[in-house]
């Protein structure tokens, strides 16, 4: 296609026919587009470049950028380069784990047809993000000939066994971790007789570092354990978190001040093992299902035995069930413990989460030797830093040649490259609308707390804990993801109403403000009835902050994921979920001096509510401008200005 450089580059390049040998990967990051990645001269000729004409050096870097190269099957299995073969494929979106990104995918007809027809000759090279475990998807010699012990070609409902016992796992930590939350904010304030603004910012300062470590924890896996010794490592914190919280509160009517010392060593150790193990968990089960298959077509090529069974449905089941995973173990722990903790006590609602923890410890050390590994190669955290640094590092310190028709992040090309720098430059407006978003958060996060306290005030069983109240936030997202996707957004469609996703995080963040009206309106009444409003009048207040979750966090995962290019996805679903710890340490921050100035709990309510109504508004006029992915064009630079860089 003539247009082919008009677009933003994808991390796929296919290489012309070259029997041998297959380029490196520095050799590939070097031809891309005719930028080069290991010295500062372009492959062009600069002096027929300058005699040349914008349409002639367009077709120049087309012809380049779209050579292919071909190999043999049985040659794959010899090369240490991370080369994926296509597996043929009549969607060509579904090559070995679910999706090739490549610019081809959303093209006009005409050039998805050639695309498809010369598909059988293709080799897809993959730089995918590493935040999320991203090595998986890419296979090499060292784990594609030998299947590992007792190898997960076992298939339970279409997915490796191994996946399945991954999915259970899922299940148990949220378990856990939910089991014990819910019960925090309660504990703190009935063990230590802490105020009640102090436990809400002791709490959010946890959930803070929860979000937060999971920055750490992608990085270990990526640059130097490997996602499966990252996530046995930080689960034996998070058991260890999990007894020292247990030992706290059986301490804290002997010993007070070390009951508090241990509790916030525990605290500490279970923030550093959830987030640790965050990012590695989903993808170590999702990787199992292409590994395998990619083993078997390396191990017995045009065998009957070697075809695969249809390995994007299986991935699409895997993370169905990853997810209800997620969801079944927070309703079941909140439950649980929401009866176990009045009954008896603190120190055994923290004590059978770790129990269970431990054996989810024990079961993924167990299955070390049934899983494929990948070993670390480095992180694309890593690599979108240095190029930002190394952008404006000679901006600040030379003063030569400004060229103002050329993005700020082309100035990093003479040290990385054209193909990485463009792959960063659709970060840079997504940040804009992430630095609005913890306004949102801040609401969101802080209602669990401010609304377990309110339900200690309200009529309900003695047996359940007011925390119990939780539950309903997780039966509401539940219920309204399929209405959302099912019957709401094709009835908008129908009328040729399709909101964009700003907008809708705007409603959202309009409906987390309401939440908060409804909940000063039930505490209005709570002060001044004389008999205790009963629990269920929380439910309201629940559905709608509810609504205004699905429109705000999972628009914005959508968001986050969309707008980045291909080998940052996950990066971005990283710094999305970066702007919930950043809310939750600035508000443990400021929530105890807030609540003095403010001391009745009625005007807090209507103060959160007015208080989103700021950043609503600079989201929706964000959202008038903002220019998205699809529609986003980054020029590639002439060869006289990237001359000029250089």
């Amino acid at each position: 296609p003539a247009n082919i450089n008009t677009r933003r580059p994808s991390v796929v390049r296919d290489w012309r026919y070259n029997p041998s040998p297959v380029p490196s990967i520095s050799e590939i990051l070097a031809a891309d587009l005719g930028g080069s990645r290991q010295n500062s001269l372009s492959p062009m000729d600069w002096e027929s470049a300058s005699q040349m004409g914008a349409e002639e050096k367009r077709q120049r870097r087309y012809s380049r950028s779209l050579s292919i190269c071909e190999s043999n099957r049985s040659s794959l299995a010899s090369y240490s380069e991370p080369l994926i073969q296509r597996h043929t494929h009549r969607d060509e979106a579904h090559p070995l784990m679910g999706v090739t990104y490549s610019y081809f995918q959303t093209t006009a007809s005409r050039e998805r047809q050639w695309y498809e027809h010369n598909q059988h000759l293709h080799y897809s090279v993959f730089f995918w993000d590493p935040f999320a475990a991203s090595t998986d998807w890419l296979v090499g010699r060292s784990y594609a000939q030998t299947p590992p012990s007792g190898s997960p070609m076992t298939l339970i409902g279409g997915i490796p066994w191994v996946s399945v016992v991954i999915i259970g796992i899922e299940f148990c930590e949220r378990f856990a971790y939910y089991g014990m939350s819910t019960q925090l904010l309660l504990y703190l304030e009935s063990a230590f007789h802490m105020p009640d603004a102090e436990a809400a910012a002791k709490c959010l300062l946890f959930t803070s570092c929860a979000y937060f470590s999971p920055l750490l924890g992608g990085y270990l896996a990526d640059s130097h354990l490997g996602k499966h010794k990252t996530i046995v490592i930080f689960s034996v914190f998070y058991t260890a978190g999990l007894f020292l919280l247990s030992t706290g509160a059986f301490l804290c009517g002997v010993a007070h001040e070390l009951a508090l010392m241990i509790t916030n060593l525990g605290l500490f150790f279970i923030a550093l093992g959830t987030g640790g193990i965050k990012p590695c968990v989903s993808t170590l089960g999702a990787s199992q299902i292409g590994l395998a298959g990619a083993s078997r077509r390396i191990s017995s090529p045009g065998s009957p035995t070697a075809e695969d069974p249809d390995e994007s449905e299986a991935t699409k089941s895997y993370f169905r069930w990853f997810y209800w995973s997620i969801n079944l173990g927070s309703l079941f722990g909140v439950a649980t413990m929401s009866m176990v903790a009045p009954k008896f006590g603190f120190a055994i609602s923290f004590l059978i989460p770790g129990v269970l923890l431990a054996v989810c410890t024990v079961w993924v050390w167990a299955i070390r030797d049934k899983c494929y590994h990948v070993p670390p190669v480095g992180s694309v955290i890593t690599m979108m830093w240095c190029v930002v640094r190394d952008a404006i590092r000679p901006r600040l310190t030379w003063c030569g040649l400004r060229k103002s028709n050329i993005h700020w992040l082309d100035w990093a090309i003479p040290k990385h490259g054209r193909m990485i720098v463009d792959e960063v430059k659709p970060v840079m407006p997504v940040l804009q609308v992430f630095a609005i978003l913890p306004a949102f958060w801040m609401l969101f996060t802080n209602a669990s707390n401010l609304w377990t306290n309110q339900a200690k005030q309200m009529g309900r069983p003695s047996c359940i804990s007011p925390a119990i109240t939780t539950i309903f936030n997780s039966l509401s997202v539940l219920m309204l993801l399929p209405i959302f996707d099912r019957w709401i957004f094709p009835a908008l469609a129908r009328r040729n109403i399709y909101p964009s996703p700003l907008v809708r995080m705007v409603v959202g963040m309009g409906l987390t403000g309401l939440s908060y009206v409804l909940s000063g309106i039930v505490e209005y009444y709570i002060q001044t009835r004389p008999t205790p409003v009963n629990i269920l009048w929380q439910l309201p207040q629940w559905f709608v902050l509810s609504l205004g979750e699905i429109l705000v966090s999972v628009t914005g995962l959508e968001f986050a994921y969309t707008e980045a290019s291909e080998s940052l996805k996950s990066a971005m679903s990283a710094l999305f979920l970066l702007t919930l710890s950043t809310a939750a340490l600035f508000l443990s921050m400021v929530w105890s001096a807030f609540t003095t100035l403010v001391p009745d709990t009625t005007l807090q309510y209507y103060f959160c509510a007015a208080m989103i109504c700021i950043p609503a508004a600079l989201l929706y006029r964000l959202s008038e401008t903002f220019e998205y992915a699809a529609a986003r064009n980054y020029d590639i630079l002439d060869d006289d200005v990237y001359e000029d860089i250089q």
